[in-house]
């Protein structure tokens, strides 16, 4: 370290990694074209973060027969994201003058595809020195039937650089664009980390360059229709915000579904019937997942080539009661959705393919979409940082 005196962010950011409580941390949203700089999360955030958890799971669970824990991921989301709001310290985005924008909610921008990147931001900045990893090697013991099942169970136990966790393809985002103006574009956003150096008008443009196509997700169609009729969902990446506002419905909807499941009733029903009831609400729910990535549905007339849509989020949401109760249905579409998700992301969050010590195995990862793809196992940030969290107020 070369001698000299720094101040500011950077001395933050020293004092941070080498007192080993944490600094700020810049990293690239590639989803949105921004860099944002995060500060350190103080404990009594992190308590009072857990506390709203612990009260939300209860209260949403005891409210929908614990339905609602499949999509508890909307919880987790909605409150730590106000939370690390309050530690984004700045950014290259500059909210001045946005019409619709009274509260200069930052969120309102950001990719859902880069919720994993802040969680790994703040990871980063809540241990500048490396966080402690865990993992069970779950290969078989033997590649033979008399292996009977067994596996390694072997748990390595590593000091990991959050940084070193997260994979941005820049190779792939550098390719984005359909002429040498979009692509130009695309570098220059990549290269500005000035602070308040991008406007909305730039993180609209940067966004709908790497959209570069609509996503449609077919939909099934009657044998008797199929000549008449083309339905497909058409797949969008919302904001955080939108993401956090589409699963409030869900939950509020979940929760009037299980009140009215019995309250309608003029006679005492059976058991089975009862079974029967909470078993479609529960197919809902896991299907309500996907309702903030749902921006509209097309049915298409073949022979007239008319166009209806299905666009409010009311109708959507019946839409997904009725046609995805049947989990072979629902399976086919989640599948889709996901792959559209996936291919969606500039970012993945893993670590690098391991032999286990224990075993002498490979701890593989499943295979990259192109050659030119890392491989990784793939890692959700969410969790990372709820074990973060829970091992800091421990």
């Amino acid at each position: 370290m070369p001698n000299g005196s720094v101040s500011g962010q950077s001395a933050l950011s020293l004092f941070g990694m080498v007192s080993g409580t944490g600094g700020t941390t810049t990293h690239l949203l590639p989803n949105t074209g921004i860099y944002i700089t995060m500060s350190d999360i103080k404990d009594a955030a992190l308590v009072a973060a857990q506390a709203a958890i612990d009260e939300t799971v209860i209260r949403y669970g005891l409210d929908t027969l614990t339905l609602g824990f499949s999509i508890q991921r909307f919880m987790f989301h909605k409150i730590f994201m106000r939370m690390l709001r309050n530690n984004i310290s700045a950014t290259t985005f500059n909210l001045t003058g946005a019409v619709d924008e009274p509260d200069a909610d930052i969120f309102n921008y950001i990719s859902i595809l880069d919720i994993d990147n802040i969680y790994m931001l703040a990871l980063s900045v809540m241990h500048p020195s490396g966080m402690e990893y865990s993992r069970l090697c779950v290969n078989a013991l033997q590649t033979n039937a008399e292996s009977n099942g067994l596996k390694c169970n072997n748990i390595i136990s590593v000091l990991m650089n959050p940084n070193n966790m997260v994979v941005k393809h820049i190779d792939r985002i550098l390719k984005l664009g359909k002429d040498d103006d979009e692509k130009n574009f695309v570098l220059k956003m990549l290269s500005t980390r000035q602070k308040n150096a991008v406007n909305i008008d730039d993180v609209k443009r940067y966004q709908s360059i790497i959209k570069q196509k609509e996503n449609r997700v077919q939909l099934p169609v009657s044998d008797e229709n199929k000549e008449l009729y083309d339905m497909y969902a058409v797949i969008d990446i919302p904001s955080i915000n939108k993401y956090i506002a589409a699963g409030d419905y869900a939950l509020a909807a979940l929760t009037d579904a299980v009140d009215a499941l019995f309250t309608h009733d003029s006679e005492p029903v059976t058991l089975t019937v009862k079974s029967n009831r909470i078993k479609n609400v529960a197919d809902t729910a896991v299907m309500s997942r996907y309702l903030p990535y749902i921006q509209k549905i097309v049915i298409q007339s073949l022979s007239d080539d008319t166009v209806t849509t299905i666009e409010d989020i009311d109708s959507i949401w019946q839409v997904l009661q009725q046609q995805y109760g049947d989990k072979s249905l629902a399976s086919e579409f989640t599948i889709k959705v996901d792959k559209v998700l996936q291919q969606s992301s500039l970012t993945d969050i893993g670590i690098r393919p391991y032999v286990c010590p224990a075993c002498n195995k490979l701890n593989d990862a499943p295979d990259g979409e192109n050659e030119t793809e890392i491989k990784l196992i793939p890692l959700d940030a969410l969790n990372l940082f709820l074990e973060a969290c829970a091992r800091r107020i421990a």
